[in-house]
């Protein structure tokens, strides 16, 4: 019973150590005056993946690969089927003609890349992500985010139609010694909270012998997605559809490209034999959405559509059971 404690306490160092990093870095951000478009684009965009991100370290550091390819891939499908789906129930999300006609089709092609990397034992190579497939994955990334910014930046210098601004909360954090105490705070909870979750799933593992990768595919993959889900349903209630929509796609990119690269970076990552069948999830997962995209009203996701996506995960980790 220790272990669940445990195993909640990290998740939920993870969740507040992102807030407070997140809140930090926004205060900074404002206190020297960085433009609102790079901050949208760093700080809102990385902060609700930091959890995935501490849990790889973490997991890099103790040789936990199951856990790091479970909880990435995860919580990539847990984005897209749960979190999308529960926010197309609340209120049905738009999607703009670059989220679908870009950012989704680079996730796809994201996957795709994964997949290939994973079945590299089937040309008779080794059945690790190594520090070279590392590099390979941070450069994709790199080229998403040039192409994303150049996007965004032509967008609205070309737009007559609007002077809509990226929007972020007001700084709690107002004198410096509060904003760096928030920042140094948050990345020791983070840390701390990453090393707690994945001491205890490895524990509880063991204890009722499942494997690493489904209790981080499924129980932490879920926890580390929270922030996402919490973003996503404030955003759902305030009917500001956009933020749902690039986080969630946004986050899954992040962590496929970004996320996995540091990992392989950190240490060479064993590739599990289940780890093929989740990609694979999560590119129908990513095609499904992009197909009902265009069923009814288009570039619309309705509430039965997101009622659809949350049966889908729900026979995901029935399937995985």
């Amino acid at each position: 019973m220790q272990e669940y404690l445990y195993l909640v306490a990290g998740l939920i160092l993870l969740i507040q150590g992102a807030d407070w990093l997140l809140e930090g870095a926004a205060s900074l951000a404002k206190k020297f005056n960085i433009h609102k478009l790079i901050v949208g684009l760093t700080i809102v965009a990385l902060g609700t993946s930091l959890p995935e991100l501490f849990v790889t370290i973490a997991g890099s550091i103790s040789g936990n690969s199951d856990i790091i390819l479970g909880n990435l891939v995860g919580s990539s499908i847990a984005n897209i089927l749960l979190i999308l789906g529960i926010g197309a129930m609340i209120y049905p999300l738009i999607f703009r003609h670059t989220t679908i006609w870009k950012e989704i089709p680079f996730s796809f092609f994201t996957l795709t890349v994964l997949l290939i990397i994973i079945n590299k034992p089937l040309l008779g190579m080794s059945n690790k992500l190594s520090f070279f497939d590392g590099i390979i994955l941070i450069a994709l990334f790199g080229v998403f985010i040039y192409y994303t910014s150049d996007i965004i930046v032509k967008k609205r210098l070309e737009s007559t139609e609007t002077k809509e601004e990226i929007k972020l909360a007001d700084p709690k954090f107002h004198k410096m010694y509060m904003l760096i105490g928030a920042l140094i705070i948050g990345t020791i909870a983070l840390y701390i909270g990453g090393r707690m979750t994945v001491d205890t799933a490895v524990i509880i593992a063991k204890n009722i012998g499942i494997t690493q990768f489904f209790i981080s595919a499924t129980i932490i993959a879920a926890g580390t997605s929270l922030p996402e889900l919490f973003v996503s349903v404030k955003a759902a209630l305030k009917k500001e559809t956009d933020l749902i929509v690039g986080n969630i796609i946004g986050s899954n990119i992040i962590n496929m490209l970004f996320i996995l690269g540091i990992g392989s970076l950190l240490h060479t990552i064993t590739i599990n034999e289940s780890l093929a069948f989740s990609v694979i999830v999560a590119m129908l997962a990513t095609a499904l959405l992009f197909i009902a995209l265009f069923i009814g009203e288009k570039h619309i996701l309705k509430r039965w559509q997101g009622i659809l996506l949350v049966i889908c995960y729900m026979a995901y980790i029935y399937y995985l059971i």
